[in-house]
């Protein structure tokens, strides 16, 4: 059995363990590649205690679920699952995150500054966002479906005009981690979706619409990351490695 070492693994083994993280402070989309004992050492965390909360995961209930194996899922019904469920979500709440920070911005008050500078960060996230999307589902996706279906079916495939998959899910990786920093500058901007007590009810809704909206991105980005991506590398690398097995590229 292999040994999970790193913060990634963690998280892909039991998805749970993700709100254990975060309760020390560790954000597992940035520190996926890092094992426990890196991260602990260089935030000066207990780690005991941190090895203690994720061992408990397996008293809880559900730990063998497995409608929630993320990792044992077909790989079409993974796709379609980051499409339907997280594609779709944020298609449908960053246009009413901008709309909703607009109005606040424009309101006057004390903290003014600081909720126009939200607003911007926002906004600059789902310009970035939406042509990631585009980039997964136009690029990515088919040719990942395509490599399992000929793994599946034992037939020649046509490799794309990007060559390697490395490359695309290299160039998406970067927007990734370019997402994950806005999101931590956000949880900073708004002290980690706090809105103040004497806040406006529209305020206070916004603040709990981005933090939904960073969860929703944290698991969005998690199953790309620590499970499509590196799948459609292992399909791509057997398809390719198999004796006999002829690839017909472009050009």
């Amino acid at each position: 059995m292999k040994t999970i070492s790193t913060i990634g693994e963690i998280v892909t083994a039991d998805y749970r363990a993700a709100g254990v993280l975060e309760n020390f402070g560790i954000d597992f989309c940035k520190t996926g590649n890092q094992t426990l004992h890196e991260v602990c050492e260089e935030r000066h965390l207990d780690k005991d205690l941190l090895e203690n909360s994720l061992k408990n995961l397996s008293c809880s209930p559900g730990h063998q679920d497995p409608h929630w194996n993320y990792a044992g899922w077909d790989t079409r019904f993974l796709v379609d699952f980051i499409i339907h469920a997280h594609h779709k979500y944020i298609r449908e709440t960053l246009p009413v995150i901008i709309r909703t920070g607009e109005k606040i911005a424009g309101e006057a008050g004390l903290g003014r500054v600081r909720i126009q500078e939200i607003h911007h960060m926002s906004q600059a996230l789902s310009d970035e966002v939406t042509a990631h999307l585009e980039t997964e589902e136009r690029v990515i996706f088919p040719y990942i479906l395509d490599l399992a279906a000929a793994l599946k079916e034992n037939v020649a495939f046509i490799a794309p005009e990007f060559g390697r998959v490395e490359s695309p899910i290299r160039k998406v990786e970067q927007e990734h981690d370019e997402a994950v920093a806005a999101l931590q500058e956000l949880r900073a901007l708004t002290n980690n979706y706090t809105a103040p007590e004497n806040a406006p009810a529209s305020h206070k809704a916004w603040y709990a619409l981005l933090k939904e909206f960073d969860a929703d991105m944290h698991l969005h980005i998690h199953l790309e990351r620590n499970i499509l991506f590196p799948r459609a590398l292992a399909l791509e690398a057997e398809l390719l490695d198999r004796k006999g097995y002829t690839t017909i590229w472009f050009g």
